[in-house]
């Protein structure tokens, strides 16, 4: 089972990063582990180092988090480019940022440094909905088990293992969505010469295979314990998890990325990400093992020493 050690928290957003601060020492108050609070502050800004260390110092301050070590860390430059640093740097397993707030546009919330997180960000990504009650309590992970390759099933893997932790983290419900679909069906309803109750047998059985595959999944997960309702839907992956997501009202929504025609970094056929647009929830989003971070280290000797 997946367990958080050293997470690293953007201290950004209209609260100064103190929601994204609390799910972090929430995550880590049964295991321990270590926090990081990074500013940013951009090339030619007139903020003072020591005004952002105040701030820092400040919010580290606000929330109780004994048994869990609080550091902070001020980065120059370009927000996403030195939060990629500094994970590299340091190791990070998950780094947590506040959404934009946004003023009824739900694909404000996932601004551009979300969505350079999500896509080249070496660990794990949860930007969290401005204004979130602080318990999770409901987390709806996407899968995709109707591709039976390695890196899918790598995937999956990472999804379900980090959707486990926060599920048992936060003592939330934990809900699985896959979607399927039966590529040929429109062909034989309307240019073949098959009978409509030939062609809804042959609809079921894929159902029935994508219900299995999907069992099949999540079995290791809920014979540890893990208590799993699954969803297996017909249509398009990002249509049934917008549909799911405005049924259920989840407070987290687990996405997989992972690079795709040898570019690395890019969501999976960009549902992930026109996905974001439909989404008015925190999301998390993972990298399957093995993932090859595209950004390079600025000074790997210092990150040795």
């Amino acid at each position: 089972m997946y367990a958080f050690k050293n997470i690293l928290v953007y201290a950004n957003g209209q609260d100064g990063g103190r929601e994204a601060f609390s799910s972090a020492i929430e995550l880590l108050e049964d295991t321990g582990g270590r926090v990081t609070l990074a500013g940013v502050i951009a090339e030619g800004s007139s903020s003072s180092r020591d005004d952002e260390q105040k701030r820092l110092t400040d919010l580290a301050n606000s929330v109780p988090h004994e048994g869990i070590e609080v550091g902070t860390q001020i980065l120059t430059g370009s927000a996403s480019h030195e939060l990629i640093q500094q994970t590299l740097r340091a190791g990070h397993d998950l780094l947590i940022k506040s959404g934009e707030q946004s003023a009824g546009l739900k694909e404000r919330m996932f601004g551009s440094t979300a969505r350079k997180l999500f896509r080249k960000c070496p660990c794990p990504v949860w930007v969290i909905k401005p204004g979130h009650s602080r318990s999770v309590r409901r987390v709806l992970a996407a899968i995709d088990a109707e591709h039976v390759d390695e890196t899918h099933k790598d995937l999956n893997h990472s999804i379900l293992d980090l959707a486990s932790a926060v599920a048992r983290a936060e003592r939330a419900e934990l809900h699985v969505a896959s979607a399927w679909q039966f590529w040929v069906e429109g062909y034989l309803r309307t240019a073949s010469r098959m009978r409509g109750d030939d062609v809804d047998q042959m609809v079921r059985a894929q159902e029935q295979e994508a219900e299995r595959r999907v069992r099949e999944t999540t079995a290791p997960w809920e014979e540890s314990g893990v208590e799993i309702e699954a969803h297996v839907e017909h249509g398009p992956d990002h249509v049934v998890i917008a549909w799911l997501a405005s049924r259920l009202n989840p407070d987290l929504v687990i996405l997989g990325t992972f690079a795709r025609g040898g570019l690395p970094g890019l969501l999976v056929g960009n549902i992930a990400e026109s996905l974001l647009d439909e989404l008015d929830c925190s999301v998390l989003a993972v990298k399957p093992a093995g993932y090859e971070c595209p950004v390079a280290l600025d000074n790997p000797t210092v990150a040795a020493e």
